[in-house]
């Protein structure tokens, strides 16, 4: 016996002592009808006061301790001692009153009885201290099972057939007037087997098939006094088939019997005809379905949740549409306490608080940080396999995707870095844009009043220069939800203000994520292709490049740490005025800031032609292009799908109408998108004491709405 073993079973006798929890089912002998004198009971072993006086909290933290206690013969120092008698027979005391007498030395041990006595005590023990205790020799609050659930399942299931195994039938020796002779006793197994081995659903099935609900043909008593009709009111009739599927009428005591169940109780059989006589399925099992009396509503916390105003990345919404974030701000435990203050007499612990936020599919991961989909899932594959990124296997399936995937990844990244140098050689405009993470206003990160406060959405589109010794400044382009929202017509207004900002430009390069809402669509292609076109700008030449999917990092994301270091810096973001100038001192001041009104955003218009785009060869798809082209002249558009291509495949994608209207400029929108009024009246209500008088005045003149409208959403 190991070490290990041995220190197991002096915790299991320290809690058996010291707690008298543990049950040893183990055969004791009585020891007066043991004749060897040197037999030592356990209760000499140790002092009673000492296992009575321990308190639980000494269980598992004191080491084990022992009395000696002297004997004529011998000494007991452990509980696990092989000691030698005057005899000179080695002797073994296990945890209970039991003497196991080994044999000698001649005697083959492995052919020793009571080493098997020993072995069979010792796996009784280590399951029981295994599944009732802990390691520090605490009780378990909830019961450790050694077998699985399936086999749990099925040693019961054992133990249930084993009970209603088949009966012998007693209506044999009475004379029965059914044909129950006929079912064999053979059958009678074959039903018992079959019918056990169903499901509980199934069995009622059974029971509702080959039963048969009837009036009472003969009463032979009259009704008790009192009693308006007879207790009485149906009789029941029993089939069973026979070996040839012939269904036979049978007495209700060869029926139960033949289940296995008493031949006095009929319980389970009424209980399933409780259903109407003309149900074909027996009534489901209730049992569990009914909803607790202290259970929380869940609507709580949800409407709590989204008290927060959770929004959509629109740069992760690609790979994860339905996921919301929440400001950078707040956190799980800052939203908890803010629950326990409002909710304080309700139930609800800070587990399934954060749990239900999870259900919600709701994160606080900074928004300006992107995982890698493809490189994530690509992980999990090389630690499941013998695959590795160095050594890819040539047939697998995700070691291609994976492989295409780096390499689209590195070139983009090094024709990223090309422009970088040709812009700090030459001054070539070229630029990176983003959306900034959703911005919360006001901004007062010390009060929590504000953190709670359902507050003022502010956008902030960015285009910042690529090249680090480029002497342009990034353009800042700023607007809150009450004027407009984030749509793909609202982004497309940016572009058109970029291009406005930088108008004597007659080559252009950007580069973009993969946001299809944003940054891949047609509607923001046919602005492209009127802006080469147009005479209020010098652009003779637009190039937009993408970045491969989870390896976007730019310029702008750059710029867009600077502006948070500035907020961070002003401390108090008390309106949207406030957060202009922040993102003004940004950069050390270096940056134009754009501040977008109602008439700067326009209502662009997909004007392509899904009938051109599908009968195009090859048929352009949006998900597959890396980089675009359009020149002034032409109203078509070139692309590859591959920067390692030389040649540019062009196609024509607007619709006949508009090639022969030729392309104008929209119109403005006229209607703002407003504030819910509910949500500035809160903030005037519970923010006007800690916000200036000059600064409460961009809030009184917020336009209002009665309901937020969706944005579109592409």
């Amino acid at each position: 016996m190991g070490d290990r073993s041995k220190r197991i079973l002096t915790m299991a006798l320290n809690l058996q002592l010291a707690q008298k929890k543990a049950t040893m089912k183990m055969k004791r002998i009585n020891k007066k009808e043991t004749d060897d004198p040197n037999y030592v009971p356990l209760s000499n072993y140790y002092s009673s006061a000492s296992s009575e006086n321990e308190s639980d909290e000494d269980v598992g933290k004191n080491d084990f301790k022992t009395q000696n206690v002297s004997s004529p013969s011998k000494t007991v120092e452990s509980p696990i001692t092989t000691q030698s008698a005057s005899d000179g027979i080695k002797r073994i005391h296990i945890i209970s009153d039991i003497l196991i007498i080994p044999p000698t030395e001649k005697t083959d041990l492995n052919e020793a009885p009571t080493f098997l006595v020993v072995s069979s005590i010792l796996d009784e023990i280590l399951e029981n201290v295994y599944t009732k205790f802990t390691k520090l020799g605490q009780k378990r609050k909830r019961q450790k099972f050694v077998q699985s659930v399936k086999d749990r399942r099925e040693i019961k299931l054992d133990k249930i057939r084993a009970k209603h195994s088949l009966r012998n039938r007693s209506c044999e020796l009475k004379k029965c007037k059914e044909k129950c002779l006929k079912i064999s006793d053979i059958r009678r197994e074959e039903l018992n087997t079959q019918y056990w081995k169903m499901t509980n659903k199934e069995r009622k099935t059974f029971l509702l098939t080959y039963t048969k609900k009837m009036q009472v043909k003969r009463r032979t008593v009259q009704p008790a006094l009192g009693q308006p009709s007879y207790r009485r009111q149906n009789s029941l009739s029993y089939y069973l088939k026979d070996e040839d599927g012939n269904i036979i009428e049978v007495c209700k005591e060869n029926f139960t019997s033949t289940l296995g169940y008493c031949t006095n109780n009929d319980r389970v059989i009424r209980t399933v005809l409780k259903a109407e006589n003309n149900a074909l399925m027996p009534l489901d099992d209730r049992r569990g379905s009914h909803t607790p009396a202290n259970k929380l509503d869940k609507s709580i916390v949800i409407d709590h949740i989204n008290s927060f105003a959770p929004s959509i990345a629109h740069y992760r919404r690609e790979h994860a549409p339905l996921r919301l974030y929440l400001p950078t701000d707040l956190n799980a435990n800052i939203m908890y306490k803010h629950f326990q203050n409002i909710y304080g007499e309700t139930w609800c612990s800070y587990d399934y608080y954060r749990t239900t936020l999870r259900d919600l599919n709701i994160s606080f991961v900074k928004l300006g940080h992107e995982d890698c989909f493809v490189c994530e899932k690509s992980d999990l594959h090389f630690k499941s396999t013998d695959h590795k990124k160095n050594s890819l296997n040539e047939i697998c399936v995700d070691c291609k995707q994976y492989e295409r995937h780096i390499l689209k990844a590195q070139q983009a990244r090094e024709q990223y870095k090309a422009d970088g140098a040709a812009a700090n050689a030459n001054g070539k405009p070229v630029f990176s844009g983003d959306l900034q993470k959703v911005i919360m206003l006001p901004r007062f990160e010390s009060l929590k009043d504000v953190i709670f406060a359902q507050r003022l959405v502010a956008f902030h589109e960015t285009f910042a220069p690529v090249g680090t010794k480029s002497k342009r400044k990034p353009l800042a382009i700023l607007w809150h939800e009450a004027i407009t929202g984030r749509s793909r017509v609202d982004i497309i207004s940016t572009f058109y203000r970029f291009f406005l900002h930088n108008r004597d430009e007659p080559d252009i390069v950007l580069w973009l994520d993969n946001c299809s809402a944003q940054n891949k669509n047609w509607a923001l292609y046919s602005m492209f292709a009127y802006v080469v076109n147009c005479k209020e700008l010098s652009l003779d030449k637009l190039q937009v490049k993408y970045f491969e999917p989870g390896h976007t990092f730019m310029s702008a994301d750059a710029f867009h740490h600077q502006v948070e270091k500035s907020l961070k810096e002003k401390h108090k973001v008390l309106d949207f005025n406030d957060f202009i100038e922040c993102v003004k001192k940004s950069n050390s001041g270096k940056v134009d800031v754009a501040e977008m009104k109602l008439h700067d955003f326009l209502n662009w218009k997909d004007l392509a032609s899904q009938y051109k785009i599908t009968r195009a060869t090859p048929r352009p798809y949006l998900k597959d292009i890396v980089y675009i082209e359009f020149n002034r002249g032409s109203l078509n558009m070139k692309y590859k799908q591959n920067f390692a291509d030389e040649l540019l495949i062009e196609v024509s994608f607007l619709t006949k109408k508009a090639e022969r209207e030729k392309l104008s400029l929209p119109e403005p929108k006229t209607n703002p998108r407003g504030f819910p009024s509910l949500r500035k009246k809160s903030i005037l209500e519970n923010l006007s004491p800690i916000i200036p008088s000059s600064r409460l005045i961009f809030w009184q003149q917020l336009p209002e709405v009665e309901e937020l409208g969706e944005d579109e959403e592409d």
